[in-house]
């Protein structure tokens, strides 16, 4: 609210906590459900924020109210922590002389690392995944239940890694990439519940129904 900056992923901090303050580099992810308000659990999986504050990813991942945000805080240097700790994180290098807060959020420590070597132990076993999408177009309607998109990959492209991934059809349809079709990265999509005949009906002797695939990365 009063902290103007701002508040991205990557970016580093001062955290403060208890005596100690020491600079830290910021990473921030959220429950897949917003309004999931479950304790913090290595075993699940959690979505990668850009950012603190970011109305347009909330958009985009289709997130209308996050409850529960949490963040992974990597310190320059060990410092003694007791659990539960309160850590205020600032920007102390502001200038004094600005009318800026530099107080810029806070929290509480739910689970520290004492592993030097945590990069290689401990971050592996932490889920956070980013979505991505990739858009084309429906190039012929094989059939009720399998379609051709093109313009989703290129022909170098190998579609093996992306075969088994959701699509979603701008007419409302969800199927999957059952393969290559053709070697111009052209790609077959499966329809499991088939075509809306409107869709076959409108569509079916034209090309220019636009489709978009999505995929998760750890």
């Amino acid at each position: 609210k009063y902290y103007k900056q701002k508040i991205d992923s990557n970016s580093k901090f001062h955290i403060s906590i208890g005596h100690e303050t020491v600079i830290g580099k910021l990473t921030i992810f959220c429950p897949p459900d917003s309004l999931n308000k479950s304790p913090f659990n290595m075993e699940e999986e959690y979505l990668y924020r850009s950012s603190l504050f970011d109305p347009s990813f909330d958009e985009g991942n289709k997130i209308k109210k996050v409850e529960e945000l949490f963040a992974l805080l990597e310190f320059e240097r060990p410092i003694l922590i007791v659990p539960e700790s309160l850590y205020i994180s600032s920007k102390l290098d502001m200038d004094i002389h600005t009318n800026n807060c530099r107080i810029a959020f806070y929290g509480r420590i739910i689970e520290a690392f004492s592993d030097k070597t945590y990069h290689q132990t401990v971050l592996p076993k932490l889920k956070i995944y980013k979505n991505k999408s990739k858009s084309g177009v429906v190039d012929r309607i094989v059939n009720e239940y399998e379609v051709v998109c093109k313009d989703m990959f290129k022909k170098e492209t190998r579609l093996d890694l992306f075969t088994g991934l959701r699509v979603s059809l701008s007419s409302g349809e969800n199927g999957v990439i059952d393969g290559c079709f053709g070697q111009s990265g052209k790609i077959r999509v499966r329809i499991p519940q088939g075509l809306k005949p409107d869709t076959v009906s409108k569509f079916g002797s034209k090309k220019s129904k636009k489709g978009k695939t999505e995929e998760e990365e750890t």
